[in-house]
Formats: C-alpha cells, structure tokens, sequence
C-alpha cells in the first residue's frame, strides 16, 4: 500500500494528470493556525478527494466515483470509495481515462 507522502498524480492509465500533482509538495505555510509550517506536510493530518466523472463539463457531467482517502504522519490511515450511478450513459472516452463503465455502477445509488 502507498503512503500518503508517495506523489503520484497518476490515472490508472498510468498518465500524468497535469493539474496539481506538481502542488503536492507544496509548504503548508499559511492554511490553517494550528498546522506548523515547518514540520512536513505529510506529518499533519491530511484528507484526499478524488472524483470521476462522466466528462470534463462541470453543467453536464456527473460524478460517476468519489474517493477519500486519510492519512497522517506519511500513511495512509483510511481509504473509502462509492461508485455512483450517474443516470446516463458514461461516454467511452471518460471510461478510457477512469475505466469505470455503465455494468459497475448499474447497481449503484
């Protein structure tokens, strides 16, 4: 199992989500008064959300997983995921990045 301090930001596909996995690393200077920024991010209580989806159109698409995992001091303590039926289709090329198809979430809230 990976701990919370290993930096992925990767699909199952294995490509590079280009959106934040370069913040990962970022100093906690600044986001909350009871975290000490000196001490590394890893080190504090931390929660992970990840969402998946039908699309990439936040006024059309639906969120077909959700993700949360917690960790602290560099583990990981907790990981939960929900599959949910979006009520549509999910459109091929959203199940190429997630690998999420209508079957599995068939059944689903």
């Amino acid at each position: 199992m990976r701990g919370v301090a290993d930096v992925c930001g990767c699909f199952p596909t294995g490509r590079q989500y280009p959106g934040i996995a370069h913040l990962i690393r970022t100093t906690l200077l600044g986001v909350a008064k009871e975290l000490e920024p000196s001490v590394p991010w890893a080190a504090h209580p931390i929660v992970m959300i990840d969402t998946e989806t039908t699309g990439r159109e936040p006024a059309e698409d639906r969120i077909v997983e959700i993700a949360i995992v917690t960790g602290r001091d560099g583990k990981v303590v907790s990981r939960d995921t929900w599959l949910i039926n979006p009520q549509r289709p999910i459109p091929e090329d959203s199940s190429a990045v997630h690998g999420i198809r209508d079957e599995d979430v068939r059944d689903k809230p």
